[in-house]
């Protein structure tokens, strides 16, 4: 019964774990796509 328990908790710690990952991995890529739009209109104006 206990093994059952553990085993949901490093599930659901891993699900958060890559769900942080993958957040922190959109955050920057849109910063690099920001400085990016940017640099753009530095350029044009």
């Amino acid at each position: 019964m206990l093994s059952i328990s553990i085993k949901v908790s490093n599930l659901i710690r891993n699900i958060f774990l890559s769900a942080f990952v993958t957040a922190t991995d959109a955050v920057e890529v849109e910063a690099k796509a920001l400085a990016r739009v940017r640099d753009a209109s530095v350029l044009v104006s």
